[in-house]
């Protein structure tokens, strides 16, 4: 809980906590000309018995910016599982969000409250939570280059009928549906409901396994408000793993063999040496395919359902889902 003027975290993990109340990972009131920042904040696994399970934030009157804000894994009693972000101040005052990841969260992912304020949030991913994507409150949420996809409910959620800003950004493949109490901007400013092309996404499957950067051949790469940009001064990507707060080192490639040095990385491969037509796990997938095809390069059955990955992609069934089919 923090409760004070001005109040800044970084590079902070907050997980396994439990709240009778709100905010099962972090709770902040910001009132009365204070301010709070974050930078590398993590919410993870966290639970509330009132509402919302990974992060509560109360700012009036008050001004402040996140940077890279992870909200995964939580959970909680009442309907909003993951963010719930508050910001009230008529005299312009803005509170900023920029590179926010929101998945696998029971019920809602990310919930934004502006009333007569601004709220920004740029850089966003919901993706996999138990509810909607994303909620809005008022016409306050200026919302930007954000993905919201293969949520429990829908993409977004206006609950006020306001009217929110939306530009840039791509509604796809969510139960209920893409967009309800509001109309739908899709085709003009950016908006999208397109594919997204996550490397490793399936909605029924392990979010254990999922990696939500962008593929290679994903329309979302460059492809944001052309006024932001990443961090390699290229025009913005759509999504969490865009924007100026992302390390975008992540896309690089220095042994020049198709495999992002991130990807490799995460996966104990080499990043000096072109080891793109390797089968370390032997199943018959080179580690160019397990990229493109999302799955694990060090081991052959990444779902773990006794079906080689490489028996599954040629039955054409998901190797990240161990009930397909």
């Amino acid at each position: 809980s923090i409760d004070s003027e001005t109040a800044a975290l970084s590079g902070v993990t907050v997980t396994d906590n439990t709240a009778s109340g709100y905010g099962g990972g972090v709770w902040v009131q910001s009132k009365d000309s204070s301010s709070f920042f974050a930078d590398g904040l993590t919410l993870t696994g966290n639970t509330a018995g009132g509402d919302y399970g990974g992060f509560y934030i109360y700012s009036q009157a008050s001004d402040g910016a996140f940077c890279d804000l992870v909200v995964s894994e939580n959970e909680t009693e009442g309907s909003i599982g993951g963010a719930y972000i508050l910001q009230y101040d008529p005299s312009g005052l803005v509170l900023s969000l920029d590179t926010v990841l929101a998945t696998n969260n029971s019920g809602v992912g990310l919930f934004l409250y502006a009333p007569s304020s601004d709220l920004r949030v740029a850089n966003a991913t919901a993706a996999g939570n138990g509810g909607d994507g994303i909620a809005t409150y008022g016409n306050g949420p200026v919302i930007s280059n954000t993905i919201s996809a293969g949520n429990g409910g829908f993409g977004v959620v206006d609950t006020t009928g306001s009217g929110p800003t939306f530009s840039y950004t791509d509604v796809y493949a969510n139960v209920a549906g893409a967009y309800d109490g509001m109309t739908d901007p899709t085709g003009s400013s950016g908006n999208l409901a397109t594919d997204p092309d996550f490397i490793a996404f399936s909605a029924a499957g392990d979010p254990a396994l999922w990696d939500l950067h962008l593929a290679e051949t994903s329309p979302l790469l460059d492809a944001g408000d052309s006024s932001v940009l990443d961090s390699d001064g290229s025009r913005s990507d759509y999504g969490a793993y865009g924007g100026e707060c992302y390390d975008y080192g992540w896309y690089d490639d220095d042994d020049g063999d198709g495999l992002y040095d991130g990807w490799e990385e995460d996966h104990d491969l080499d990043t000096t040496s072109d080891d793109s037509g390797d089968d370390p796990d032997g199943d018959y997938l080179t580690n160019s395919e397990e990229l493109s095809y999302g799955t694990d390069p060090g081991t052959d059955d990444t779902d773990g359902d006794g079906r080689t990955d490489y028996g599954e992609v040629t039955a054409g069934t998901d190797p990240l889902d161990a009930s397909d089919p």
